[in-house]
């Protein structure tokens, strides 16, 4: 368990750890949702639903003064994305993703959900259409995204925690 927990832990916090007997698990534990403090839950009219944690960005606080918001979900081979209804001021930073990362697409002013292939993709690995902002990773019911049709809406509800 104590692996589990070490491996989600950001760097820049592991050097902070200080190791006792008492709450060991429980403290690491915590840090590793400290370096995730925001959480999506996504339900989709379909039946499908989706947790993601998110990392701390202050121009996420700008999507948590909207939730919950609704919008539809256009599919594009193996990714899910999603119009905002604000505007974020983040950079594309790369397009060749990994399955289950959670991003920004500044060119659509969306969030994209990537859980394989997408029609730009050379092999198993999502590419996205042009650079996207990595956010996050999708926590819970990734499989479950292939379900997903385009055009089914989406109850978008963002927490911090």
């Amino acid at each position: 368990m104590e692996t589990c927990a070490l491996s989600r832990i950001p760097a820049k916090v592991k050097s902070s750890i200080t190791f006792s007997e008492n709450g060991l698990i429980a403290e690491l534990q915590d840090l590793a949702r400290s370096g995730m403090p925001y959480k999506v839950r996504l339900r989709f009219s379909g039946g499908v639903e989706a947790v993601c944690e998110l990392e701390d960005d202050s121009e996420l606080e700008k999507l948590l003064q909207e939730s919950p918001f609704t919008a539809e979900a256009n599919r594009w081979g193996d990714e899910i994305y999603f119009d905002l209804p604000i505007k974020l001021k983040l950079k594309g930073e790369r397009t060749l993703m990994e399955v289950g990362e959670v991003a920004y697409w500044p060119e659509g002013n969306s969030l994209c959900l990537f859980f394989g292939p997408t029609p730009a993709s050379r092999g198993d690995k999502p590419v996205a259409y042009s650079k996207v902002k990595p956010l996050g990773r999708v926590v819970e019911g990734l499989e479950d995204l292939r379900k997903v049709k385009d055009g089914e809406e989406i109850r978008v509800e963002i927490t911090r925690g």
